[in-house]
């Protein structure tokens, strides 16, 4: 009896294994069952039409529970409702005036799930933005940017400002603007850009994916300025390829303002003895430039990271010999005296030393991102 529930037991591990490598992962651990609408506008200014030109597009409109499956229009002009399977929609309101319209639209997806959501479309301003990356990770920052957003006719000088809500419960302002979603699922960010002539919005729905295994974060600062560096990286021992997906958010400690932010696909030879190996970011908005130095181990995956003032004095992309050179010929100058750099004096002491030395050897012909 025991040698045949062991048998039995054994039968249905394998079977549990093997169900686990065929059926295919899902992408998104968890969602929302309703559909979310979302939809952009871009007036046609320049159109010689009677009336004013919008062109609308939902194509970021997403349901966890199949695809959309139609689109229906309510223009505020009170004109005829359009309903359509298309996601890009012109309109032309043939009444001018007053230039502004609460649209609203109601998708529907496969299985009779429906969502609605209206916005305020002012022909005057053109609200625009973007979002890196695309496809983010839980716990990874996100860059909201909205600066190419367009004002005709402002008569104005007051700045517009910039509203952000996210999806989550939280919101947010400025024209870019850092976010970070905490779990994996759909959410509606949607931007209203307030004017004097109205607050006009758009949306989008953006996917956020789980966080793969192994992501790292390290932070390191230097000189009132913080580093975050969010990284997931593999080695494969074979190849001796490093690859990975790197972000990185630099941040004035005093202000909390971001001044840098940088998203990049990773690749390093380790090598045939498959060592550790280093890799540079330049957060080039300071002034000396300041990197972070990084070296990443193959075989526990590790990444390590210090900040400094950027080896790469003379800014060509890589650390080389005219670098140490620099480094060489100011050696011992301290500040004040003729031959200091302040470039070279990687840890800012105030003296060119043997640690500059030092960290420019270490990251000699290292990659710069």
């Amino acid at each position: 009896m025991k040698t045949r529930n062991l048998s039995r037991g054994l039968l249905l591990a394998i079977l549990a294994l093997f169900i686990l490598n065929t059926i295919p992962n899902l992408e998104y651990a968890k969602g929302t069952n309703q559909p979310l609408a979302a939809f952009t506008y871009n007036p046609c200014v320049a159109c010689a039409a009677p009336g004013d030109v919008v062109f609308f597009n939902a194509n970021t409109s997403s349901s966890m529970t199949g695809p959309i499956v139609s689109y229906t229009w309510n223009f505020g002009d009170g004109s005829p409702i359009v309903k359509t399977n298309s996601s890009y929609q012109t309109h032309d309101f043939l009444t001018a005036l007053p230039g502004k319209w609460q649209v609203t639209l109601r998708v529907q997806d496969i299985n009779g799930l429906t969502d609605t959501i209206s916005q305020l479309v002012l022909f005057n301003v053109a609200p625009n933005f973007t979002i890196q990356p695309a496809k983010p990770e839980a716990g990874l920052p996100v860059t909201f940017n909205a600066s190419t957003t367009r004002i005709y006719q402002n008569t104005t000088a007051t700045q517009p400002r910039f509203l952000w809500t996210f999806g989550d419960g939280l919101n947010g302002t400025g024209a870019i603007i850092l976010h970070k979603y905490q779990a994996p699922e759909l959410y509606r960010v949607a931007l209203s850009v307030v004017t004097s002539q109205g607050s006009p919005a758009i949306s989008e729905i953006l996917i956020v994916r789980p966080a793969p295994q192994g992501s790292q974060q390290i932070q390191v600062s230097f000189e009132s300025i913080n580093i975050t560096i969010f990284a997931n990286v593999i080695a494969n021992t074979t190849t001796h390829i490093i690859t990975g997906t790197v972000s990185v958010v630099a941040a004035n400690t005093t202000t909390e303002t971001t001044i840098f932010t940088r998203t990049f696909n990773l690749t390093i030879n380790a090598g045939p003895d498959n060592g550790p190996r280093r890799f540079l970011v330049a957060i080039t908005s300071t002034s000396p430039v300041i990197a972070a130095s990084c070296t990443v181990d193959p075989t526990t995956i590790q990444i390590s990271c210090f900040a400094s003032r950027d080896p790469d004095v003379r800014g060509n992309g890589t650390v080389d010999i005219v670098d140490v050179g620099m480094g060489m010929y100011g050696y011992g100058a301290a500040l004040g005296s003729a031959h200091y750099n302040p470039a070279v004096d990687l840890d800012g002491n105030g003296v060119i030393d043997i640690i500059d030395l030092g960290i420019m050897t270490a990251d000699y012909a290292a990659p710069i991102y």
